[in-house]
């Protein structure tokens, strides 16, 4: 939003109505260095000496008249009818507040980052939704209709918690409901909807221009969950990582039902003896697990160090090359359309590229991507190529977006169902982090111009590497507890060690992989994606 200028004591009408001078305005208004209007002081003098001539000639006897700060302010409403900055005069010496106020949408996302995932492994991630979209719409229309700065900062910290908290039980759940040959695919398909979710707001901000309506906007596309709610199931997975084996069953039986397909009563029952083989139903739901037990365990440890390493580094990078994209000065609504457009072609990518090789190597290669066009980027731009530089910018922006969209279905498969939404939770905190710093990072470009770019190419290489630590999941049955997934990493994570004698392995609380010997169903969802023998 741009600051005009002082609004008093003249406006728009009056000036044109009394031909009101350029040269006159100049003269009350002082210049900057770049000799535009100060926008935030003005020159207090006795216009009663110019008894309507509205020229210079009145104030040359008032060289001593104080500069005083501006109490009203004319903006530039070419691009926005109405903002937060126009609202409140968040101008000047209440440009901070701005700040503030952006800064706060980013503090919402930690906490809901944090809180979300341990209320979703403790009361389900149904139930956890339903929560989240109440407190989210309650509190966007709050702040959409909130007549003060402060009651809009409050308002937008507890929309912006259940944004960030919709993500990651969202995630969640779509990744234990889904079998192990659809998973990448559908959170893919879930990502896509996201995309043109973004596509669609900005298209709603061109149409109205004001930022309660895009504010209610949100909202009313949040509460479309609610009837949907009403017709989903709770995660089979974690009701069985709870103990809750009945009602397990029942849900079982609805997903066969709408599949078209019988019930199996005697694989179930295997699915119930293996699961109870490590520990008795009283057992399970007196253990309480917390994020603690993520780092109890060496190689738990090492994976979830690594993958909170990864989120910060795609939150720098992707959010710092967002603020970075100068060439796309002009039009902020065809900016975001340009960026959507980024995400959607990276989206598409990531899950045509998930069909035909690992996750980890995708993963790590667009990492690669990234990298490697962000430091090519600013090498090109020293010997004078802008236009090559803008394109490996774009190269590396598309590379970002793609590791955004894969780390979403990488990181609820690496994490045990009994602590998956408190490591969700956790790393999106983390990414948080690495959103905060970005802006930092882009502004040190004007004093070291090829810092960011280096900063931004060598991270994403770094964290490129690491990823290949990750174990592939494509196509393998989630783990229910820290104890199965520190099992399943000692022969699956190759660069740092896989155990010699898989004699010795614990038994999984539910079958892992299938054996040549077994009938077993991989999946507790018995899932419809794979043919299962009618009894």
């Amino acid at each position: 939003m741009k600051l005009g200028r002082c609004a008093s004591p003249f406006d728009e009408d009056f000036i044109g109505q009394n031909n009101v001078s350029d040269e006159f305005l100049r003269s009350i208004r002082p210049s900057t260095s770049s000799q535009n209007y100060n926008s935030c002081h003005e020159r207090l003098y006795n216009y009663s000496l110019c008894n309507g001539n509205w020229n210079t000639s009145c104030l040359k006897n008032q060289t001593d008249a104080p500069l005083v700060k501006c109490d009203k302010y004319v903006y530039d409403d070419d691009v926005y009818k109405s903002s937060i900055t126009t609202e409140w005069d968040l101008v000047c010496n209440r440009a901070v507040m701005k700040t503030i106020a952006n800064s706060s949408m980013f503090f919402g996302f930690l906490i809901g980052a944090i809180i979300s995932g341990i209320v979703t492994d403790r009361i389900g991630r149904k139930m956890t939704m339903l929560l989240i979209c109440i407190l989210s719409s309650s509190s966007g229309f709050a702040f959409a209709f909130s007549q003060s700065y402060h009651v809009y900062i409050v308002f937008f910290i507890l929309f912006s918690i259940g944004i960030s908290g919709q993500y990651i039980v969202t995630f969640t759940y779509m990744s234990e409901i889904s079998c192990k040959k659809g998973r990448g695919k559908l959170i893919f398909t879930v990502s896509l909807l996201a995309i043109i979710g973004d596509i669609l707001i900005s298209l709603v901000a061109v149409i109205y221009r004001n930022w309660r309506y895009i504010a209610i906007y949100s909202v009313v596309i949040n509460l479309l969950y609610l009837p949907v709610h009403f017709f989903i199931s709770e995660s089979p997975r974690w009701l069985l990582s709870i103990g809750r084996t009945e009602k397990a069953r029942k849900v079982v039986m609805k997903y066969f039902k709408s599949s078209g397909k019988n019930f199996n009563e005697e694989k179930w029952q295997s699915v119930l003896k293996s699961f109870e083989s490590q520990r008795s139903e009283d057992e399970v739901q007196s253990k309480t697990y917390s994020f603690i037990d993520l780092y109890r365990f060496p190689h738990v440890r090492i994976i979830s160090m690594n993958v909170m390493f990864s989120w910060m580094v795609i939150s720098l990078v992707y959010y710092g090359l967002i603020l970075n994209t100068g060439y796309l000065a002009g039009n902020p609504y065809v900016n975001g359309l340009v960026n959507s457009t980024l995400d959607f072609i990276a989206t598409i990518a990531a899950l045509i590229g998930e069909r035909y090789c690992s996750k980890v190597y995708l993963l790590s290669g667009s990492y690669a991507i990234a990298g490697i066009s962000c430091i090519l980027s600013m090498l090109v731009l020293d010997f004078g190529y802008a236009t090559a530089s803008v394109v490996f910018a774009c190269v590396g922006r598309l590379g970002a977006a793609s590791v955004y969209k894969i780390i979403y279905v990488v990181t609820p498969e690496l994490f045990p169902t009994l602590l998956r939404g408190t490591g969700m939770s956790i790393c999106t905190g983390t990414s948080r982090i690495g959103g905060m710093i970005s802006p930092f990072i882009v502004q040190s470009q004007e004093v070291i111009p090829w810092l960011m770019q280096s900063i931004f190419g060598v991270l994403s290489i770094v964290a490129g590497f690491l990823g290949l630590i990750f174990p592939d999941t494509k196509n393998v049955a989630l783990v229910a507890t820290p104890e199965d997934a520190e099992d399943f990493f000692k022969d699956n994570m190759a660069l740092i060690y896989r155990r010699r004698n898989p004699k010795r392995h614990r038994k999984f609380t539910y079958p892992r992989l299938r054996s040549n010997n077994s009938n077993l169903v991989e999946d507790v969802k018995l899932s419809e994606c794979d043919q299962v023998e009618e009894p």
